[in-house]
C-alpha cells in the first residue's frame, strides 16, 4: 500500500509542467492535474518523483498494511534503492538513490 499511495496519484491524472501555457484552460474543464514545478513530467522526472515519495513514506512509516489488511512493521534500516519507470517494453528511466 505504501507504494500504491504514491503511484496512485498518477492514476487518471494529467501530469504537467506548472508553467504549461494551457494550464488555466485545463483547470477550467476540471481535469485531474498533477503539476511538476517548472519541469516537464518526463519519465526521468517521474522516476525521481516516485522515488522521493516512497522514500519519504518509508522514513516515516512504522507499519505498512497489505491489501489483505495485514500490518507489517517497517524495519528502521530499510532503504529504497531505485525506481524504474517503463515507457515501452524497451525504453525506461531509472532513478537510483544516493548514499550520502
Amino acid at each position: 500500500m505504501l507504494v500504491t499511495e504514491v503511484v496512485g496519484r498518477l492514476d487518471h491524472a494529467m501530469a504537467l509542467n506548472s508553467q504549461d501555457p494551457h494550464l488555466d484552460a485545463l483547470r477550467a474543464v476540471g481535469e485531474r492535474l498533477l503539476l511538476f514545478e517548472g519541469q516537464d513530467p518526463t519519465t526521468e522526472v517521474l522516476a525521481k518523483w516516485i522515488f522521493d515519495g516512497v522514500a519519504a513514506r518509508l522514513a516515516s512509516a512504522e507499519f505498512v498494511t497489505s491489501d489483505a489488511g495485514v500490518a507489517y512493521p517497517v524495519p528502521r534500516d530499510l532503504e529504497l534503492e531505485r525506481v524504474r519507470v517503463w515507457e515501452t517494453r524497451t525504453s525506461w528511466a531509472e532513478y537510483v538513490g544516493r548514499d550520502d
